[in-house]
């Protein structure tokens, strides 16, 4: 199963097995040494860094419009939603307006804890 990965996860020590994929939005959040280091060791495992589409971002924007999350989503949530849909992927996070846009979308998504 291929799954998208939220910051959180660089957080954790949750095993991440499979393909998996982040957006470099998600990158750019991973500020303390630890998490660096386990985005270091998932790129080294194969982790692919790669940007959403314009469309798939468009569906989620509509999607949260549609569940009242709009207004809490960051850039990078939009993005992690957007990849999660390009690729038909599971998206791993423990954020609830993520999961509740993910739900309207057909995402499935697995928590971190």
């Amino acid at each position: 199963m291929t799954l998208v990965l939220d910051a959180s996860v660089f957080f954790s020590d949750m095993p991440v097995d499979g393909p998996a994929y982040t957006t470099p939005s998600v990158v750019g959040e991973l500020a303390d040494s630890h998490a660096k280091c386990r985005f270091e060791v998932l790129v080294a495992a194969g982790l692919d860094i790669r940007e959403p589409r314009k469309e798939e971002i468009a569906r989620v924007d509509a999607a949260a419009l549609r569940t009242g999350d709009a207004g809490v989503l960051s850039a990078t949530d939009r993005d992690i939603l957007a990849l999660a849909l390009e690729l038909s992927a599971v998206l791993v996070t423990d954020d609830f307006a993520v999961q509740n846009v993910a739900h309207r979308l057909g995402i499935e998504t697995r928590s971190i804890r």
